[in-house]
């Protein structure tokens, strides 16, 4: 489960879309609102949190996860502020999709073989799809009914969030948004990012100033870890690597559209060091500005409905990291089966035989 558990004074369970076509974590609130309160109540007690809250952004969703969270004492439902990100940066925050799997696996012993996916940006149906883990991002955009502009730019995970994939490349359990967006590659990575992105940033502070973690004492300084690349000053960029949330404020207060996180992605230091406070930042993106930045005229209003295609789905491609195999090629296998013995697990979200084991992957077959 990717769910990095930490003690926490409030644990906040996300059925919100942050931003415009991520609306997978609404409706697995609104869908299954049960699994999703039971999740945080899990999640609230492993913790040690005082309280678990459940954001929500749309009103019907709201009303339906009230009516369960009566049952739950320690659990609230609270409407969520119009702003980005919506839970402050030091808060332990779970999306509503993981925390239906945690209860799934909690109660039941389910492995996470399965999540909502939504898919978006240029497809012919927008939508939110039930799919295996695993599922090539060519396959959910043809459930979609296929992408709109043939040279579309493939966002896995999300627009802000995300990373720029390739058709071939699979879903995995994080990843609920697969946005389909006009136009050439976009990437924050890469040496011409890199290199424009020195060259442009006029070191105005914008990003700094707005960075949620920086406003809470983070040691982050966006806007000069452009010029610290430049410099090589690989410790700094790596201090700050770890502090930065990769939200994407930074990207959106740049008026030149820089992104100071390809600065710290090419350190390969990964976030794991959240500020001490659960408290808010003073200054907050207004969630109309992010819209407006993606190019989305208005929020997406209103639960969508879910469309299940598990059985449409006949090959994934399943990550494993380092864990060495305990499958072989040309094994049949059941969904749920295991695939390593070491963590990351991984489970077979299909039905099928194993055609091929790489070395950070399963390829199966149904």
């Amino acid at each position: 489960m990717p769910v990095l558990l930490r003690p926490a004074p409030a644990v906040y369970g996300l059925a919100v879309a942050e931003e415009p076509g991520a609306l997978a974590d609404r409706v697995a609130a609104h869908r299954f609102a049960a699994d999703v309160l039971r999740g945080l109540e899990l999640v609230r007690a492993e913790c040690g949190a005082a309280r678990g809250l459940l954001l929500v952004d749309d009103d019907a969703v709201a009303e339906v996860c009230r009516g369960v969270a009566a049952d739950w004492a320690p659990l609230a439902v609270e409407g969520a502020p119009d702003v980005y990100p919506v839970a402050p940066p030091g808060a332990l925050a779970v999306p509503a999709e993981l925390l239906r799997h945690v209860a799934a696996a909690a109660d039941a012993g389910q492995p996470m073989t399965t999540r909502l996916v939504a898919v978006s940006g240029e497809v012919a149906e927008p939508c939110v799809l039930e799919l295996p883990i695993g599922t090539r991002a060519q396959r959910a955009l043809d459930l979609a009914g296929g992408a709109l502009d043939p040279e579309a730019t493939l966002m896995l995970g999300g627009c802000l969030r995300g990373v720029a994939a390739l058709p071939a490349d699979a879903l995995d359990k994080a990843d609920g948004m697969l946005a389909a967006l006009p136009g050439p590659t976009r990437s924050r990575g890469g040496r011409f990012t890199l290199r424009r992105a020195v060259d442009a940033c006029l070191q105005c502070r914008r990003c700094t100033d707005l960075c949620p973690p920086a406003q809470l004492g983070a040691p982050l300084a966006p806007h000069r870890a452009l010029r610290a690349l430049l410099v090589e000053n690989g410790a700094q960029l790596a201090t700050e690597a770890a502090h930065c949330t990769r939200c994407g404020v930074c990207f959106l207060a740049c008026p030149y559209e820089l992104d100071a996180r390809a600065a710290y992605d090419a350190t390969g230091v990964p976030f794991s060091q959240p500020v001490a406070t659960a408290e808010p930042p003073a200054l907050r993106l207004p969630g109309h500005h992010v819209r407006a930045r993606l190019g989305a005229d208005a929020d997406d209003a209103g639960p969508v409905p879910l469309r299940s295609a598990l059985d449409q789905v006949h090959e994934v491609a399943l990550r494993i990291g380092a864990a060495p195999a305990r499958v072989r090629a040309g094994q049949k296998l059941h969904r749920g089966d295991r695939l390593t013995d070491a963590r990351p697990r991984s489970h077979a979200s299909i039905d099928g035989t194993v055609v091929a084991v790489l070395s950070d992957r399963i390829v199966l077959r149904g």
